[in-house]
């Protein structure tokens, strides 16, 4: 493929320039031909702008002197090479390529947040003689803390100076709450400023347990005065204004961001969820992008490389279809909850759904773009990730370099969803699908795709949002969060669907019928599914359904099960409460954990103990007679 032997050549120039090796010869020619060859393609490519960079290339052909070698952190390459260099930085600049540059339930609508100044006592008021630095020892408000004036504020951005925020006229110190914060670094873009505007977006801080948090963090207050301009230079206008209008069908777990699940009743009536039902996971406002005007950049760290249009998708690569189930690591939270707190929205069970996803592969478009499996700069230049950016700002997700590239590892670069285009709601226009891992790694509106020595750098990556802690890490006060591994494949999970918590079944049916879905990460096919209605202490196996065809190791989509479950005996009497339970077993072998404590985390992730429902028998002829 002659675009991909170009592509390469470029590719290997950045990774050349950034990774030092002295490969001249072969860099020379791959930017000569790169060029020509771009020349006569129509991505984003101007004809005299590539002719261009051929002629710098030219200049290549000779090597420089050994003295020139190493100079300015390039590894060892010549003169020659260093011109190449400066003549693709020109043929860019010149436009050669068409480049881009460089969880608590929300608040109750009607309730306000609680003032932090109420709570107080969390803090820890600071003596006469002590004061944090920058604050005005002599001067204190009449909460006992030192004044701050704004622009000492603004000097404390980094952890060498100690990091400041200020909330309302609140001074905070949040230096080591940094790495406990469920969302990442993304508390440093408020550093040295106010965090109030991105309170507004973020309303799950909106608790007392959060204010709590904050109060015991206070170092001090902002002068009247300078607090006043500060309220009055902050806008606070809603960020969720322009979101796509919700019908809401199912629980909704915060409304803004916007976080839904399916309805998990229905889970069984549609093996391929439909799109209004597909459950909703949002950490910012919905971005709005113009397919028209949408581009995916395809780069090498740093590196721009080249950008493609959804149209560009479309027609230069094979088009691919799966069934892929997507689910939050954080499903079935609410169980964790009831073991000790946890961080993060209270998901049921039914933060899961499946869909058809359309696109091409994304290993074409690495190979495309020089990053083929067979490609030596992969090896060379120690490429271990595959990074994904969204429009969603700062997220952003990573997988292994072997997912990506794997023959059946089946990630999409998608553009439609259950045979349309993907909506916005759902990371139209283009969205990366990582089937058999944790739904965070499929990144909606991804606008940037990069080769990477490391992987991405957001909070929901490196941070602790999607690490796995073990049990007994009660707090991450004082963890690194890079000595936690990041969550890519999920555990072997299942759910009850039907019947539902707190319903009734009428006693003289003598069995209860059970409905439900087993998935597990990896692709890893379910090959058992077994219930019980006295708590786990006698089991029957479920009939597997529709998603049991699915190829060995390629179950990207869930399965679906049901059980007509007979009532012991000794149990049918009218009030009994039954505990309904469900566990799966994967062709990996892999069981679900019995009890809740055994998989408990801090961050409430990955709950894939049994899982239980408690219904009651009644009779309903008596009820109808009362009735």
């Amino acid at each position: 493929m002659v675009l991909t032997t170009a592509r390469r050549g470029l590719l290997l120039g950045s990774a050349l320039r950034r990774a030092g090796f002295a490969q001249t010869a072969r860099f020379t020619n791959g930017v000569r031909n790169n060029a020509r060859t771009l020349a006569r393609s129509n991505l984003g490519v101007l004809g005299s702008g590539a002719r261009g960079l051929a002629s710098y290339g030219e200049s290549t052909n000779h090597r420089g002197p050994k003295a020139d070698r190493g100079l300015g952190g390039l590894g060892g390459l010549g003169s020659g090479t260093i011109a190449a260099l400066a003549g693709l930085a020109t043929a860019l600049s010149l436009g050669a390529l068409s480049l881009i540059q460089p969880d608590t339930v929300a608040q109750t609508e009607g309730n306000a947040p609680p003032n932090p100044d109420d709570l107080v006592k969390k803090a820890q008021v600071p003596g006469p003689n002590e004061c944090a630095p920058g604050g005005n020892r002599a001067q204190r408000c009449p909460l006992g803390f030192p004044y701050f004036s704004r622009k000492e504020v603004s000097k404390h951005k980094h952890a060498e100076d100690r990091i400041y925020v200020t909330y309302k006229d609140g001074v905070y110190d949040v230096t080591e709450f940094v790495n406990m914060h469920p969302g990442g670094e993304r508390i440093l873009l408020a550093a040295g400023s106010a965090i109030d505007p991105y309170w507004a977006m973020y309303q799950q801080h909106s608790t007392r347990q959060v204010m709590e948090i904050l109060a015991s963090l206070r170092i001090g207050t902002l002068y009247e005065h300078e607090f006043k301009e500060l309220e009055a230079s902050i806008s606070l206008d809603d960020p969720f204004a322009n979101d796509p209008p919700r019908a809401n069908l199912g629980a909704v777990r915060c409304q803004k961001p916007y976080n839904s699940e399916t309805v998990i009743e229905l889970i069984p009536d549609n093996y391929i969820t439909p799109i209004p039902m597909h459950y909703k996971r949002h950490h910012h406002p919905v971005p709005q992008a113009n397919e028209a005007d949408f581009r995916l950049v395809l780069a090498f760290e740093d590196a721009n490389i080249l950008q493609v249009s959804t149209e560009d998708l479309r027609s230069r690569f094979k088009k691919h279809e799966f069934p892929v189930t997507l689910q939050c690591a954080g499903n079935r939270r609410q169980e964790l909850n009831k073991v000790a707190p946890v961080q993060g929205l209270e998901w049921d069970c039914g933060a899961i759904s499946t869909a058809v996803w359309g696109g091409c592969l994304l290993r074409d478009v690495l190979e495309f773009t020089g990053f083929g499996d067979e490609s030596a700069l992969i090896e060379r230049a120690g490429v271990k990730h595959i990074c994904f950016e969204g429009l969603d700002k700062p997220y952003d997700a990573s997988i292994p370099i072997d997912k990506a590239l794997s023959k059946f590892g089946d990630v999409l670069v998608a553009y439609e969803m259950n045979g349309a285009p993907i909506p916005r709601e759902h990371g139209g226009p283009v969205r990366i699908i990582v089937p058999g891992h944790l739904a965070a790694r499929s990144v909606k509106w991804c606008e940037r795709i990069t080769a990477s020595k490391g992987e991405g750098h957001s909070g929901w990556q490196r941070g602790i949002a999607y690490k796995g802690a073990p049990a007994y890490m009660r707090t991450f006060d004082g963890v690194d969060p890079e000595t936690l591994t990041s969550v890519q494949e999920l555990p072997v999970n299942s759910a009850i669907c039907l019947p539902r918590p707190g319903s009734t079944v009428d006693v003289d049916d003598g069995s209860v019928t059970l409905k439900g879905w087993a998935w597990s990460g990896g692709g890893r096919n379910i090959i058992r599914v077994d219930v019980s209605v006295d708590g786990g202490k006698t089991w029957q196996g479920a009939d597997l359904g529709r998603g049991a065809e699915q190829g060995q190791n390629r179950a990207w989509a869930w399965t679906f099960w049901e059980a007509e479950v007979d009532i012991p005996p000794e149990l049918r009497k009218p009030g009994v409460e039954l505990d309904i339970c469900c566990r799966a077993v994967d062709v990996s072998m892999n069981h679900q954990p019995e009890r809740p404590e055994a998989v408990w985390n801090l961050r409430g992730i990955m709950n894939n103990s049994y899982h239980h429902v408690a219904v009651t028998l009644v009779r309903e002829e008596e009820d109808n007679e009362d009735a």
